[in-house]
């Protein structure tokens, strides 16, 4: 599921954002997004292996699920 934001950036920051996702044949959402997911890789990790270890215990995994198809519709391109 996405869901969409605002932000609001130094205007340089911007520009040089959008600079390197255009170098990239990337769209700026993509670009920030695929930023994020490197960032935040060990971080979502090691959140899905205690979910996982909490489903054992009879808790809700449904930030796991999210992920799984968040990681998915990265992996498609949409």
């Amino acid at each position: 599921m996405r869901v969409q934001t605002a932000f609001r950036l130094d205007k340089e920051l911007l520009d040089a954002a959008k600079k390197k996702a255009k170098s990239q044949k990337r769209s700026l959402n993509n670009y920030i997004e695929v930023l994020l997911h490197k960032d935040l890789e060990n971080y979502l990790n090691n959140a899905s292996e205690e979910s996982n270890y909490d489903s054992e215990m009879d808790a809700d995994v449904n930030a796991v699920q999210s992920y799984d198809k968040w990681i998915k519709s990265l992996k498609k391109g949409n």
